[in-house]
This record gives structure tokens, sequence and C-alpha cells, in this order.
């Protein structure tokens, strides 16, 4: 019997014992996940399953990129602020017992989705992602895509220069009496937006608008950039039948050079590997031509004639350039049928390299976008791509188009469905299309997309990817 009472004594004692090592013994908070909601400039983070073993009530702490955001947390979500959209982050929740002891969870904040700068030239701008949904909107008097620096946009309206973030679209500066007349597109480089407006050409600071310089200037088509050096095609000011292309230094607005053009009717410029390239459509009697020159000296390198064919210069964009390829659409009349082909040159000598016919595009194409696989054009009912090698048709898609295009790394966007115009995207390597953006307004111009840091213009803007 005293041997029994011992034993239960024993293993009383024990257990007592037992109780009192565990009683010591503190866990550490149990693991747990971090979920992040990601907007332009916010993201929200909720933490679940964050509990201690113990049952003790645990604190969190959170921090973004090593810097600490916030301590003493009892509650489980947090939403960070003032992030750049096309930024990503790391950060760590930190869950803490009354003890000391933590449990750190990392944390992933993508750069946001692909956003689309939606425009009309009469009284808006708005901003979208890829499932159709506004960020933000504003009656604004577009005169060209908006150019984007970082999250600061800068547009060109009817009376004044406005900056707004892109994220949410809040006004960051205006300048204002500074009247644009005619549909100019703004250009941007190394933090200098290069403007017309007020008959002078400015340049100005994108942080606050301020002038770096302006000069008189009556341009006949949108700027090119190239070897820091501005180009322009300037209207004389004695002779408006007469046009000069200049260039002009890009930090001070002084004139490296100019040379007399023999028709005004010219297309836009483009400026790449020394040499400028544009169309230029002369008299009735005269044929039409694509020009080369010399981006250093402004000397004529060479032309090619197109006799017979109409190049709708003063609507069109400037010529496409894919590895030493140069590509320009031609609208061949008849009195049957008009006709769209694309010419592809040799872009150092002018040499015809081949040139095809456009399925199904019966009116004029005034512009063209390319990356490595493909040129894209698009006439008011066919948006096409074809092979840079030959002009052989890879996808074409029928639709009532604007024959306004963006190219990004995944889509080609344009418009389609008249005054009230619906913003369509297309697979660039199927061409398989997603509506994007229902009509509230005249969305009659592709948009400005941007994403990642990367931003891809439409291409008639001289932003465009082609330049």
């Amino acid at each position: 019997m005293h041997k029994i009472l011992f034993f239960v004594a024993t293993f009383i004692l024990a257990l007592a014992a037992c109780k009192k090592i565990a009683e010591k013994i503190n866990f550490p908070p149990d693991q747990f996940s971090v979920v992040v909601a990601r907007k332009a400039t916010t993201a929200k983070l909720t933490w679940n399953g964050a509990t201690d073993p113990d049952g003790d009530t645990l604190t969190f702490a959170v921090e973004l990129e090593g810097q600490s955001l916030v301590n003493g947390l009892t509650v489980t979500q947090y939403e960070i602020t003032g992030l750049l959209p096309y930024q990503g982050y790391k950060g760590k929740v930190i869950a803490t017992d009354p003890k000391g002891l933590k449990r750190i969870v990392d944390f992933e904040i993508i750069p946001y989705g692909e956003q689309l700068l939606v425009y009309e030239m009469i009284s808006h701008l708005a901003s979208f992602d890829l499932d159709g949904n506004r960020a933000w909107e504003h009656n604004w008097d577009c005169r060209g895509a908006p150019v984007v620096f970082g999250d600061t946009l800068i547009v060109s309206m009817g009376s004044s220069i406005i900056a707004a973030r892109a994220s949410d679209g809040e006004m960051l500066w205006i300048k204002k009496d500074m009247p644009t007349g005619r549909i100019r597109y703004p250009m941007l480089h190394n933090g200098i937006v290069y403007v017309e407006a007020a008959a002078k050409l400015h340049a100005l600071n994108v942080v606050d608008g301020s002038t770096i310089w302006s000069m008189n200037c009556d341009s006949r088509r949108d700027l090119a950039i190239g070897n820091e050096t501005l180009y322009l095609l300037d209207v004389d000011a004695n002779d408006k039948a007469k046009v000069h292309l200049k260039a002009i230094h890009l930090k001070t607005g002084m004139l490296k050079w100019s040379v007399s053009l023999s028709s005004s009717a010219v297309s836009a410029l483009v400026a790449k590997n020394g040499m400028l390239y544009f169309t230029q459509a002369a008299s009735w009697d005269k044929p039409d031509y694509l020009l080369a020159f010399d981006a250093n000296t402004g000397i004529e390198k060479w032309r090619y004639e197109l006799p017979g064919s109409s190049l709708f210069v003063e609507e069109s964009g400037a010529p496409v350039i894919l590895g030493d390829i140069i590509y320009i659409p031609v609208l061949q009349t008849s009195s049957l049928v008009n006709k769209t082909l694309l010419y592809a040159f040799h872009a150092n000598d002018g040499k015809l390299v081949w040139k095809q016919y456009l399925e199904n595009i019966y009116t004029g194409v005034d512009e063209l976008a390319a990356d490595a696989t493909g040129i894209y054009a698009c006439g008011n009912n066919q948006l096409i791509k074809v092979n840079p090698a030959n002009g052989s048709v890879i996808w074409s898609q029928s639709g009532d188009f604007s024959g306004s295009i963006t190219l990004t790394e995944e889509n080609v966007f344009t418009t389609s469905g008249g005054i009230r115009g619906t913003v369509m995207a297309f697979n660039v390597a199927t061409g398989q299309s997603k509506r994007v953006v229902n009509g509230s307004a005249n969305y009659f111009y592709s948009p400005v997309a941007y994403k990642n840091e990367k931003v891809f213009y439409p291409a008639r803007s001289p932003m465009s990817t082609k330049n």
C-alpha cells in the first residue's frame, strides 16, 4: 500500500513539474499569410491565421523596402499609400507576442496593371484598366496624345498646358495663356516636354512647367528627336507655301541648320541612325516622294519617286523603320477601285526591297506601327499584321476602325464604332480581340498605354516606339 501511495505521489509531483516547465516555455506566433490587394497608388494588406499558440495577444509591424511603416498594430490589415503605379515593392509583416517572440512573413506588391489614357480632341481624358474600369476622368480639351513621365502626364489643351498625376488624375500644375490652335503632339525627352503653343515652340520643365526656352514656330507637322537634336518642319514666316526643315539644339533652342523644301505638303518626321525620313507630296502634275536627309547637315541623301500615287501626307504619321528597312503605306488610285500598298525600302540608299497590297484596305492608311514580329496597318475596315520580310499577311481583323493604332508588347489597340467609339485590344501574336473600353465619349483616337514604367504611344505620336 505504501508503495502505491509513493508512486501516485511521485506521478502527481511529476505532472506538477511538467506543468511548471510548460508554463515557462513560450512558443512564437503561428505561421500566417499576407494577401495584397493592389491599386494604382495603394496596396491593402490583410493577413489571416495570425494567432499565438499560447493564446497571447499579438501586435504587428509592417516594413516596406527595409523601412518601418507602422508598429503596434492590433488589427490584421493595413493600407500602404503613396506607391508608384509602375513600381513593384517587397516588404514584411512582423507578428510579435508579449514576450518578444516574432513571426516574420514576407510579401510582394507587384506593379500595377496596364493602364490606358483614353482621350478625344474635344473635351475628354480618362484612365482605364484593361477590364474597362475607369480610374478617373476630366473634361479636358486634348490637342494630341498626353506624354507620361513617371507618374506625371502632360497634356496640351486649347488654351493651356496641364500636368497631372497619371495614377489618380490630380492636377499638379497648369500653364495658362498657351493657346494651341491645331493638333500637335507634345514630345518628352530627359524630363523636358516640348510643345507648340501661342505661335512658339516651348521647352518646359516637367516638374513645375517653368519655361527653359522658347522660339518662334509655326510647325507644319509634329516634332522628331534624335542625337540630342530636335527636328521640325517650320512654315516660312513670309511665305506660307514654303516649309523649312530645321535642326534645333535640345537644351538651348538654338538653330543648328535649316534647309528649304520644294513643297509644304509633308508627313511627320522620323529621326533614326543619323538620318531624317519623311514623305512629301508635290503639285498635281508632279510625283510624290520618300525623302532622306542627313540629320547632322540637312543635306538630302536620296529620294524615291512614287508617280500616280497618293501619300496623304497632310494626315499621315512618320515612316516606320525596322532594322535597316523603312516602310510607308501608299494609296494607288484608279477608276475602278483604290488599293493600299505597303512599300519597303533600304533605309541607307532608298532602293525598293518589295511592295505588297494590303488586303481589303481600300482607303488611305495614314500610320503604321512595327515590332520585331510584324508591321501593323489599319484602314477604316481592316486591321492587319504583315511579315516585315515580304508583306505576307500574318493575321487580319475586320471592323469599323478609326485607323488610329497603339502598339504595346502584348496588344495593338485601336478604336471602332464611330461617334461613341469603343477601344479594342488585339493580341499581337494571334489577332484575338478584346473589347476594353465602351464608348462614353468620342473615343476616335487610340490610347496611350503604360505598364511597369514603359509607355506606349499612338503610332501617329512622335513619341511612339518607331522613333
